[in-house]
């Protein structure tokens, strides 16, 4: 957090999650959005389903200043509608077994919450725990001190690049150029990539609900299915590893 708000950017905390192994928190910038109309094209809220939107928890979005941006591209979207992806990242940190904390950029679409990881981007640092694997040793405060202020300025500096305005148009440019392909057979499709990426049978049948629900019958629709999906899923790890795969679906598709 101090690495935070060491960079002149705004911030909202979106949500936590606390397992048994780790902790998991997903930030995002308001301030730092974009529009991705062939990404989103055709994509609507699953969560208008209350079956989907059942176990989902509901992330409110700033659209308002955003319509007038929208209107002067030509594309004035209906409220709630508007194909507008935020720059954000997630921060975890593990105390059983790996020691370790993790920094990757995430893309947050503003119709409905989904998250994108993109998990190229991934910093991890191993952590100072008591036990290594040469038996238990004693670190002293000062170089605790030291290794916290490692992880507070390589976090200020993922923090200044992932959160703007370059970062997001290069990863959104990414994004638009596989989002339009054509998906005749999502059933098949999902299947096949389901196996691919280690889907178990009730993931994927979750996958197409919402694939179905979503209306977007193209591969920015598969990407959009699993990661809106996850938010449905009680396990924040699994959660997190489906949105680390769901650009990987979205090549594969």
């Amino acid at each position: 957090m101090d690495g935070i708000r060491q960079v002149d950017v705004d911030v909202d905390i979106r949500s936590c999650d606390l397992s048994d192994s780790s902790m998991r928190c997903k930030v995002y910038s308001p301030q730092v959005a974009t529009l991705a109309p062939h990404f989103l094209a055709n994509y609507r809220n699953p969560f208008a389903n209350s079956d989907l939107d059942a176990d989902r928890r509901r992330v409110a979005g700033e659209l308002d200043r955003w319509r007038p941006i929208a209107a002067r591209e030509g594309m004035g979207y209906a409220p709630g509608h508007e194909p507008v992806i935020t720059a954000g990242f997630r921060f975890s940190n593990s105390e059983t077994g790996h020691h370790a904390i993790t920094l990757k950029p995430e893309l947050v679409v503003q119709i409905c919450g989904n998250g994108l990881t993109l998990p190229l981007f991934t910093y991890r640092k191993n952590h100072i725990g008591e036990k290594l694997d040469t038996g238990t040793i004693s670190w002293s405060q000062d170089t605790y001190r030291k290794e916290l202020a490692v992880i507070t300025a390589k976090t200020r500096d993922k923090v200044s690049e992932w959160l703007s305005t370059d970062f997001l148009n290069a990863r959104i440019d990414e994004l638009e150029a596989q989002a339009g392909a054509p998906v005749t057979q999502p059933d098949k499709t999902i299947e096949v990539l389901g196996k691919k990426l280690g889907f178990t049978e009730a993931e994927r049948s979750g996958v197409l609900s919402h694939f179905i629900a979503g209306g977007q019958l193209t591969a920015a629709g598969i990407a959009n299915a699993v990661t809106s999906y996850s938010q449905t899923v009680a396990d924040p790890d699994r959660a997190d590893s489906l949105d680390d795969l769901a650009v990987q679906a979205m090549s594969l598709a």
